[in-house]
């Protein structure tokens, strides 16, 4: 565990300066978190299919990372969970997913747990499944928490670029954007913002 790490811009957890990233892609934006959302010692090691004593249970949105030409908040979201799955110590990842197979890059001892819904997914079938086994914390890399959760969430925002180029997003799509994103910002237990700029539109 240890202090918490990493600076902060209006309240908002930057990277860790010092967190080397296991893939090899620079910093490790969930550096500042890791030691902030535990809610018990650290002790014990590895990721299995039981819980180990005092190891914290962390439950990925890990369906944007499945798309077959994936974008780049979607490969940030692939390597997030490979990178989580290699420094796993005092951790167990549960990897949640609006699909039924296992991906082949997904670490073995990795807990899978492929839910296919057809639709409202995050807001009703997600939810419905953390909420019947609990995870310590809910970290959603690539999308939204999920609506009426009740379990300590992280949130990594990639940007607030529907503000600025309004036109480019139907009325729908932008309200729906505005309304989750300040959502998230009021009930995340922290938010990752990826860059200085969007930690300061924050």
């Amino acid at each position: 565990g240890g202090p918490p790490r990493g600076p902060c811009v209006r309240g908002v957890p930057l990277p860790d300066p010092r967190g080397a990233c296991p893939t090899g892609g620079g910093r490790c934006p969930w550096a500042v978190w890791s030691c902030r959302v535990r809610r018990g010692g650290w002790h014990g090691s590895g990721v299995g299919p039981e819980r180990r004593r005092g190891d914290v249970i962390v439950a990925v949105d890990g369906t944007p990372a499945l798309r077959a030409q994936p974008s780049g908040t979607e490969v940030y979201a692939r390597q997030v969970i490979q990178a989580l799955a290699i420094a796993r110590e005092g951790r167990q990842l549960r990897v949640y997913a609006n699909g039924g197979s296992r991906p082949a890059w997904l670490d073995p001892q990795v807990d899978w747990r492929g839910i296919p819904f057809p639709r409202l997914w995050t807001h009703w079938r997600f939810r419905q499944a953390l909420h019947a086994d609990p995870p310590d914390v809910v970290f959603v890399p690539s999308h939204v928490l999920p609506i009426g959760l009740r379990i300590p969430g992280v949130v990594t925002i990639h940007d607030v670029g529907h503000r600025r180029e309004r036109a480019s997003y139907s009325p729908r799509s932008w309200w729906y954007l505005e309304l989750m994103t300040r959502s998230m910002a009021r009930r995340a237990r922290r938010l990752i913002a990826v860059s200085r700029s969007t930690a300061d539109d924050l």
